[in-house]
């Protein structure tokens, strides 16, 4: 069994549709932050979002968030998986 780069995982669920209210701005300061602690301690993380049965009417989590920090971080990884 080959070891995982990874020092940290990291497994939310979520869905568009505003639970709570201000969902995806939630969300994004929830990646924002991971990300720019991993980047500040150096800390391999991978973040999956299981997105759980997205509603039809609302644009899916990795369309209606911004992931340029991730994409940008040598620390931290994203992954979305839609069930």
């Amino acid at each position: 069994m080959s070891e995982s780069k990874f020092q940290l995982s990291v497994v939310v669920t979520s869905r568009n549709d505003n639970h709570g209210k201000n969902l995806l701005r939630r969300m994004q300061l929830f990646i924002n932050g991971l990300t720019e602690q991993s980047n500040k301690f150096n800390i391999y993380t991978e973040l999956l979002i299981i997105e759980w049965n997205p509603p039809s009417n609302t644009e899916t989590l990795i369309k209606a968030l911004d992931w340029s920090i991730v994409k940008s971080s040598l620390f931290c990884t994203a992954k979305i998986i839609t069930v």
